[in-house]
């Protein structure tokens, strides 16, 4: 069985293939998660459905299933081969995608969405810990940089490509064409990866705490509990952003789903990018002035975001509106760096990965699964409520006045991470001294969230 590389050892071709893979698994996992946005104003048009029926495509039919299996996905993948389970979730996500363009009506296409939330479930948890187990520490910060950017890459591919497909070939030849690679990707997987863990590795690993005691410990921490609740209106307010916006572009700017695709594109790439990246730094060398500010000034961030969103929105063309959309983007995702460290500093190192899938959990299921179906129904709602006065609200205004209702969370995801600054030093204290994180001395707390 294959050791872990260190720095004086770094089988360089067979990491960087290792790598490479994930990172393409994940790349075609957000492919296939975010392809149905892109899509939706031909979708909504060819199958005569609601906004609120989008949001349930792209939010809630996707989410229930991906936050609730990731747990136990997440505990079979600590017992058994995590290569098998990524490549045979890997090829049911890809074959459930091809099924979306086959489906002839709404509840058919909402059942193979289904399907791509169940084999995405078993994609992100065993990766990492497949990550964890083969590079050393000194190693594992940049492999598991290099793992997350599949989500912006995947972001990208699927706004470009999926949107120059829909074009030439229309929605349902999209989804079966962007459906196909991942069987293939999978077959790959299993051929070629192997897991590094070993048998011995196994055998000794320290029994697992339960879920049970992983998640009274994280309800018991109030600043974990803030962060999550801050993480889940961030992730509302993103989704429901991240679903309609490509049709908002459609019916504001008459732009086709190519154009849309690009403008999406660069929001995501640069917009999100950016955050994320200055995020953690600026968070850092912040908390050095005061600890409250390594969550407090993301959390400012975050409520500055929804008044930049208003700003974005107003504009009267396409281009002007996707480079004022990039500020919003990029203060919706500074919170990411200093709010999952700070979730993983306080929890209890062998309940760590559970820790993770708990919040994932929900912010998939407020996120993914409320966001894009709230925004879609409060769209309906004000087209329909508008035609009963006096003048109709256009199909564009309702959708941007809803998106504009579905900023307003993060402002308070953002006064609640600014809360978790100010209670964090307490928690990161307690839990020192009850055993469940490395001992912190008093004085290190001044550069600690």
């Amino acid at each position: 069985m294959r050791k872990s590389p260190t720095t004086n050892e770094l089988e360089l071709p067979a990491d960087v293939l290792f790598l490479g893979m994930l990172l393409a698994v994940n790349a075609v996992a957000f492919v296939d998660r975010t392809i149905i946005a892109i899509l939706a104003q031909p979708i909504k048009e060819d199958l005569a459905l609601s906004d609120a029926q989008v949001g349930l495509l792209g939010g809630l039919s996707f989410a229930l299933f991906y936050g609730f299996l990731s747990i136990p996905i997440a505990r079979l993948a600590e017992r058994s081969d995590r290569i098998g389970i990524i490549a045979g979730c890997l090829a049911l996500w890809s074959v459930a995608t091809v099924l979306c363009g086959l489906a002839q009506s709404f509840i058919l296409l909402l059942l193979a969405r289904s399907f791509v939330g169940i084999g995405e479930a078993g994609s992100g948890a065993p990766a990492q810990a497949l990550i964890s187990d083969r590079f050393a520490a000194d190693r594992r910060a940049v492999a598991l940089s290099v793992l997350a950017l599949g989500t912006p890459l995947g972001v990208v591919l699927g706004a470009i490509v999926g949107g120059g497909l829909a074009v030439a070939f229309g929605w349902r030849w999209t989804l079966i064409i962007l459906g196909a690679p991942g069987i293939a990707l999978a077959i790959l997987v299993r051929l070629f990866m192997r897991d590094p863990r070993s048998t011995n590795q196994e055998a000794n690993k320290p029994a697992l705490p339960s879920l049970r005691s992983v998640t009274l410990q994280f309800l018991a921490n109030p600043t974990m509990v803030m962060i999550t609740a801050a993480g889940a209106c961030s992730s509302f307010t993103a989704y429901g952003m991240a679903q309609f916006m490509p049709a908002f572009f459609s019916r504001a700017y008459a732009a086709d789903p190519a154009q849309a695709g690009y403008a999406i594109a660069m929001i995501a790439a640069v917009g999100s990018g950016l955050g994320t990246a200055i995020g953690g730094v600026l968070a850092q060398a912040l908390s050095r002035i005061h600890p409250a500010l390594f969550l407090g000034a993301p959390g400012l961030a975050l409520i500055a975001a929804t008044p930049a969103y208003a700003l974005g929105f107003s504009q009267t063309t396409l281009p002007s509106a996707a480079v004022m959309l990039l500020i919003p983007h990029a203060l919706q995702f500074i919170w990411l760096g200093a709010g999952l460290a700070s979730l993983q500093n306080l929890s209890p190192p062998l309940g760590r990965a559970s820790v993770a899938a708990l919040t994932f959990l929900v912010f998939n299921i407020v996120g993914l699964g409320l966001g894009p179906l709230v925004v879609g129904a409060t769209s309906d709602f004000l087209a329909t409520r508008s035609c009963q006065q006096a003048t109709c609200m256009t199909a564009a205004d309702a959708l941007r006045f809803a998106m504009l209702a579905g900023a307003a969370p993060s402002i308070l995801g953002g006064m609640l991470l600014m809360l978790a600054g100010l209670r964090s030093r307490i928690d990161l204290l307690s839990v020192s001294q009850t055993g469940n994180a490395p001992p912190i001395r008093t004085e290190d707390l001044r550069n600690r969230p």
